[in-house]
């Protein structure tokens, strides 16, 4: 747990590599280490890697589906990606009542849900105009309407 500890300072002071370091050594010493694996997707984040944050976060989800700071790094991922569906399909089914959740990944996920319905809520917007615009053609080069 010390290494995991270690790894989000330096992450926070931008040593990417001594981050990495320190987490692929905690997974040696406790290759179930939920903590170790969801800093290494975060990291990957940072380092812009999606790909291997998504397939880190995919494989924590299948042994704990119900992991909410894994179904978060998922939706913010997509979300960044400008993948609306896939970030709210990473959200969907999540419980934040579960005893063991704490404030702090509760917020997180609360914010990341937030920030995807504000997006989804854009592209609503943004396909309800493109159906006005073609169903009310704009005006031709020669001034006149169709």
């Amino acid at each position: 747990e010390a290494k995991v500890g270690l790894s989000l300072i330096a992450m926070n002071n931008h040593d990417y590599d001594s981050a990495r370091r320190l987490l692929q050594s905690a997974l040696r010493l406790s290759p179930s280490n939920v903590a170790a694996y969801l800093n290494l997707a975060q990291l990957q984040t940072l380092t812009n890697h999606p790909e291997e944050a998504r397939s880190i976060l995919q494989r924590l989800l299948e042994k704990d589906p119900q992991n909410i700071r894994a179904h978060a790094l998922l939706g913010q991922i997509y979300l960044k990606e400008g993948k609306v569906a896939q970030a709210q399909q990473a959200m969907a089914g999540c419980n934040l009542n579960q005893p063991d959740v704490g404030v702090a990944d509760a917020g997180l996920f609360n914010e990341i849900r937030k920030q995807i319905e504000s997006a989804a809520s854009s592209d609503d917007k943004k396909d309800q105009n493109d159906k006005n615009d073609k169903n009310n053609p704009h005006e031709t080069g020669s001034g006149k309407r169709p």
